[in-house]
């Protein structure tokens, strides 16, 4: 954390990256341009499109900014870890904020983090996410944790499963005084994100939790469904020891590798069991499709937990 109030902090880079959401990327544009400063900081945005085809450049080319400006590039790799780094290679304001091209965000948002990071003397920040669903959604998939995050009082120090690129903000020094980068490794795993803010926690920037910064998040049809939700849970599952630096140990450490998967296969034998009392005695059924929702999702953990130790993973973004 800083050691004294940052009150010369003038400038922000808003990085976005993008590949082939045009109507959402518009959208997000949008709220970017109507975001309120009252005259604290300039900003600028920084769309990367990880599409060699360069399908946001008309988006952005035709979108014009009353309250900011706005560059675009291309990274013509696909791997949103290099996606990233393109953006951070290109940013020279004094703080960082990075937002997800299928999110909006709130008119208060850069204020509210600036704001923040002077109280709280805090380098690393993020924000809450609020999750955005058609009309048809059921309500018990609304509810869903993976939609959902922790709400904590704000300046409160969080920990790595809140770790991610669609709510974040923090001070460029740190990431250049330590030389850091996205993981090119993460690049179709995804867990970039992750492993990123996890290694500015290692260095000394614990991250600050900043509850007034708030983005909505859209998840259309197709991700507000059992499949998606699952294969997302069992990337995350999956990605855990990669991101927590353990790889090399556990694969290679055969007494300790045959531990860890007996607990795993231990800990998903005891969730079916649940998940199966829950079908055999069942209560009201919201609540009851909720409880067995859960239980699969910590079966998918699990499992991508599991087959991590076979050195399996799993390529979201392939």
């Amino acid at each position: 954390m800083s050691n004294a109030l940052d009150t010369k902090t003038k400038t922000i880079d808003v990085c976005v990256v993008t590949y082939r959401r045009l109507h959402l990327l518009k959208k997000l544009l949008l709220s970017l341009d109507r975001q309120i400063k009252h005259n604290l900081f300039s900003y600028q945005v920084i769309v990367v499109d990880n599409d060699r085809q360069r399908t946001a450049k008309t988006v952005v080319e035709r979108f014009e900014p009353k309250n900011c400006s706005i560059r675009y590039v291309v990274e013509p790799e696909k791997n949103i870890a290099l996606a990233r780094n393109r953006a951070l290679n290109l940013c020279a304001a004094d703080y960082i904020a990075t937002i997800d091209d299928d999110e909006t965000a709130d008119e208060c948002w850069l204020l509210n983090f600036f704001n923040a990071a002077v109280q709280y003397r805090a380098d690393v920040l993020f924000g809450r996410v609020e999750p955005v669903f058609e009309a048809k959604t059921p309500e018990y998939m609304k509810k869903c944790p993976i939609f959902n995050c922790e709400r904590l009082p704000s300046g409160s120090i969080i920990g790595i499963e809140s770790y991610n690129t669609g709510n974040a903000y923090f001070k460029r020094g740190a990431i250049e005084n330590e030389s850091l980068r996205f993981d090119p490794r993460f690049g179709q795993t995804g867990g970039e994100d992750t492993h990123f803010f996890d290694q500015l926690k290692q260095k000394g920037y614990p991250a600050v939790w900043c509850d007034e910064a708030v983005v909505f998040h859209y998840y259309p049809p197709e991700r507000a469904r059992l499949r998606w939700i699952l294969q997302r849970t069992f990337r995350l599952g999956n990605n855990a020891i990669y991101i927590m630096g353990d790889e090399h140990w556990l694969l290679t450490q055969s007494s300790q590798r045959f531990k860890q998967m007996a607990c795993l296969i231990e800990s998903i034998a005891k969730t079916v069991v649940k998940m199966f009392k829950c079908f055999l005695f069942k209560t009201d059924g919201q609540n009851n499709t909720s409880q067995v929702l859960n239980h699969l999702l910590i079966i998918a953990v699990r499992m991508g937990e599991l087959l991590s130790l076979f050195n399996y993973r799993y390529r979201e973004y392939r």
